[in-house]
């Protein structure tokens, strides 16, 4: 019988901190307050261990000096987190993204402790990680587009529970800008700021933002575009992606409109002063960035892709264009920047749309029930 704080394992593949991590840390800070312990089990140093460490929370290192444990054997993987869980106390180990899922599930029948994960991907996989994945006792997917994904893929459909993002609200908030990343990077206070916030890489398509802002750049003078987000894959063709970015903008002549902020902590006084969002995703399970835009009063402008269709209407909330559609986005872009009350219209219905269905705490209990039933459901089994 599992005890009344439950010590719940969460297990990482990188200790960076993206939408994944973001989600579950919102998650972990809200379980605090019903009775869970979240220990975090990291197999690499790096920004999430210090944030784990500043909420003082338990951190659990699979890594030895320069070892990381994606080069670890199963057995190994395994040992470790044998220890971990005897250490810790723990009573159920939860993957915090597809490939730990796939991993956790292959070496389940060798823990004391049931398994469970996150998938926050649509992918097409073989099926010898179908077969791993299902080897975990349950799995959350993140929409209900990312559930059916999967049970097609071979999932069983028991299996897989959907259980949405959720953000804090009092963080992300609609305020009056401070206008201190205009007054940062030497930005006009009346400028129009279209921000493309994400990680760098081929799925984001931040090369059709950036082309539609080469478009348009020019009829708009008080237009700059702000790239927010850093590349991590070191593979030559998203090094080449990233490169391309800056061209595109050389080639229009728009460089001291083109701001690349980086990986930036302080995406909720960012969005406070961006004017409208553009995601242009190939794929997006659920875009985190599009509940935090929303909750912030940003005007959006997304693609029609996964699971940003439960969380926006076309024309209702946001503007939801094809992806690859670059004439499609440059339009709208376009509609957006000369129609003010529009875009107060979309923002006013996203921002009161989400609040309804994607409260952290709301969430944060869906997740919590999650594992106390999959723990509920071990131990009636035993």
């Amino acid at each position: 019988m599992y005890s009344l704080s439950m010590r719940i394992g969460l297990l990482f593949e990188y200790s960076t901190i993206n939408g994944g991590e973001n989600s579950i840390l919102a998650v972990v800070d809200e379980a605090r307050s019903m009775d869970v312990q979240p220990v975090a089990i990291l197999n690499q140093p790096g920004p999430l261990e210090d944030q784990f460490l500043k909420l003082n929370l338990p951190v659990c290192r699979l890594y030895e000096s320069d070892d990381r444990s994606s080069k670890l054997t199963n057995d190994e993987l395994s040992q470790r987190l044998r220890d971990v869980i005897r250490l810790e106390k723990l009573e159920l180990v939860h993957a915090n993204s597809m490939m730990m899922s796939r991993r956790l599930g292959r070496i389940s029948n060798t823990l004391p402790v049931p398994t469970t994960g996150h998938i926050r991907d649509i992918m097409n996989v073989s099926q010898a990680t179908i077969r791993d994945l299902s080897l975990n006792r349950s799995l959350i997917a993140v929409s209900e587009a990312v559930r059916e994904h999967w049970i097609a893929a071979g999932i069983p459909e028991h299996q897989v529970q959907s259980i949405y993002n959720g953000i804090h609200f009092d963080q992300f908030a609609q305020r009056t800008s401070s206008n201190n990343f205009r007054q940062r990077y030497n930005l006009p206070e009346d400028a129009f700021l279209v921000a493309a916030i994400g990680q760098i890489c081929l799925r984001k398509g931040q090369d059709e933002a950036v082309e539609a802002f080469s478009r348009i750049g020019s009829r708009y003078p008080k237009m700059h575009f702000l790239l927010v987000g850093k590349r991590h894959s070191q593979k030559s063709e998203t090094i080449a992606y990233d490169e391309r970015l800056d061209q595109i903008i050389h080639e229009a002549g728009l460089n001291d409109r083109f701001h690349r902020l980086g990986f930036c902590e302080r995406i909720p006084e960012l969005l406070n002063e961006t004017d409208l969002l553009v995601h242009t995703a190939r794929q997006e399970p659920l875009g985190r960035v599009l509940l935090e835009a929303a909750a912030s009063g940003v005007a959006i402008i997304a693609t029609r892709v996964g699971g940003t269709e439960e969380i926006l209407t076309h024309n209702q909330s946001a503007i939801l264009v094809e992806p690859r559609d670059i004439d499609q986005l440059t339009e709208a872009m376009s509609q957006l920047y000369n129609e003010p009350q529009r875009r107060t219209d979309l923002l006013s219905a996203a921002q009161s749309s989400i609040q309804q269905r994607f409260n952290i705490a709301d969430r944060a209990s869906e997740t919590v029930q999650f594992w106390k039933d999959i723990l509920r459901n071990s131990r009636d089994s035993n």
